[in-house]
């Protein structure tokens, strides 16, 4: 049978998780489906999870440990379905989802469509999704991808064409560790004429807090490769630098936002003097006056405004004012929202 449809699943020590995500999409009774199960060396045994499903549709490649870039690209080398969806492996696909996403994205004209997803964070569910099924063009994609978290940079809510990735020779940037997704989606929506995005919810985000992005605050010592998302963003920006005025200032408020997270971050483990901490400044402060004036609604609008103007009046005292502010709410028990 034809291949309609390639899932890939990047896999690395996983072995508590990858069973639910397997059989969550093996239960969704999806005919012409494979699974490409790419294991990035890890040492848990969970290969041995995979192996003893026994089932043709599952594919399972070992590798040295590369990093999640290259195993996403090394399953996209070997797929054969027609449309591709990612998902990670501590996370599960909803029920009736791959029939969803196959449905909608053949049943459309358009070349990429995104959906719905719950994110399971510290016990509480948040929705994200669209009130309704709406098709739309490159520009306003762009735009919803940089402001919109029911869009989002991420790779498991969205169904893709096989053969658009393959004629535009897109893979995912290996030298980085964070921002790879963004920099795939903006390069894959360069080739877009329509996207569909639609209200249906079909993927369980699980925030596991042993994940890479989660240690950068729960564990002792900072982790720079999070550092790396700053030189991602400049990547994207050289992607998008040809677009409309629109898509270039909903990318800046992004911009803007990713570097006052880093600061936050530098902040937390008191590094006011880190090398990146005044390029990333710099960057808030050029741009402050349009994040001030914009009118976007973000969640958190008021509290980023807050620290632009501590950030524009003094980068180091916003660093000290946030790590006291951080320091309190976490001994109170308070966590963030998603």
């Amino acid at each position: 049978m034809k291949k309609r449809l390639s899932v890939i699943i990047p896999m690395y020590n996983a072995r508590p998780y990858i069973k639910r995500c397997i059989d969550s999409i093996l239960n969704q009774g999806f005919e012409g489906l494979e699974i490409i199960v790419v294991d990035d060396g890890s040492t848990d045994g969970a290969s041995s999870v995979i192996q003893g499903y026994g089932d043709e549709r599952i594919r399972l490649v070992s590798q040295e440990k590369k990093g999640v870039s290259a195993a996403r690209n090394a399953g996209l080398d070997i797929a054969q379905g027609t449309y591709v969806v990612f998902a990670d492996a501590d996370d599960y696909l909803l029920d009736g989802s791959l029939k969803a996403m196959y449905g909608t994205i053949s049943a459309q004209d358009v070349e990429l469509a995104v959906f719905g997803y719950i994110n399971e964070k510290n016990g509480a569910f948040y929705k994200k999704q669209y009130a309704g099924l709406q098709v739309m063009e490159r520009e306003s994609a762009f735009v919803q991808l940089f402001r919109n978290p029911a869009f989002r940079g991420v790779l498991w809510n969205k169904i893709f064409i096989r053969d658009i990735i393959e004629e535009a020779q897109i893979r995912f940037p290996v030298e980085y560790t964070h921002g790879e997704d963004l920099i795939f989606v903006t390069r894959y929506l360069k080739q877009c004429s329509n996207i569909c995005v639609n209200p249906r919810l079909v993927y369980m985000y699980a925030e596991n807090p042993d994940s890479l992005c989660r240690q950068m605050y729960h564990k002792n010592e900072f982790n720079g490769k999070y550092l790396v998302l700053y030189d991602a963003e400049k990547v994207v920006f050289s992607c998008i630098a040809q677009e409309s005025r629109p898509v270039l200032e909903a990318f800046d408020l992004k911009h803007v936002e990713t570097c006052i997270d880093i600061l936050n971050r530098l902040a937390h483990f008191k590094l006011y003097n880190h090398e990146k901490a005044g390029a990333v400044a710099s960057d808030v402060k050029s741009h402050a006056v349009q994040y001030l004036s914009a009118q976007d609604q973000h969640p958190r609008k008021t509290v980023n405004i807050i620290s632009i103007l501590l950030i524009c009046l003094s980068p180091r005292l916003f660093m000290r004012v946030y790590h006291r502010v951080k320091t309190l709410a976490w001994n109170l028990g308070f966590r963030s929202r998603a």
